[in-house]
């Protein structure tokens, strides 16, 4: 499930989200299955749930700038 997950996130560019995963309880299926991805989790450490808006809506208009949508108009 580890593995997984830092897959995941190094394929998105998540870098906070909690997991939740399915295991079979078969010998022969090793690989986990996903069953959540949940960004809503932790927020206390955060500051509590509006500092949380406020950090996700700053990371949102920094990664909306890096997109450069805008050049060249």
């Amino acid at each position: 499930a580890v593995s997984s997950a830092k897959h995941f996130c190094k394929m998105t560019g998540i870098n906070l989200a909690g997991f939740d995963f399915l295991f079979s309880s078969e010998v022969n299926i090793k690989e986990p299955l996903f069953l959540e991805i949940n960004y809503f989790f932790g927020r206390k450490g955060l500051g509590g749930s509006e500092k949380y808006y406020q950090i996700l809506e700053s990371e949102i208009k920094k990664w909306i700038e890096s997109l450069k949508l805008n050049e060249g108009k």
